[in-house]
């Protein structure tokens, strides 16, 4: 059996991860409309529907958890959101 020489590295941020293998990683993005959250700008992704939301202070995609509240309907926050287009989160985040 042959041996790992390379440890696995999982980046946590998103941007270390715009493409893998050579593909495209499609997004989702979703604007936060419940009162805790308002505002709160969260990228999904298509394929591994890993999720992280824009942290305005650090510049970046911080991952998190959260889109199973707004898609559940037993959830209080169910549908309180909002889809938005790429372009939308773009000058949101200028």
């Amino acid at each position: 059996m042959a041996e790992l020489s390379e440890k696995l590295v999982v980046p946590t941020d998103i941007d270390q991860i715009k493409s893998i293998g050579g593909k495209k990683i499609m997004f989702e993005y979703y604007l936060l409309s419940d009162s805790q959250y308002s505002g709160l700008i969260v990228r999904k992704n298509k394929s591994t529907r890993a999720e992280f939301y824009y942290d305005k202070i650090k510049n970046k995609w911080l991952f998190i958890g959260i889109m199973n509240r707004y898609f559940g309907p037993e959830s209080d926050q169910f549908e309180m959101y909002k889809e938005i287009t790429e372009q939308e989160v773009l000058e949101a985040i200028k």
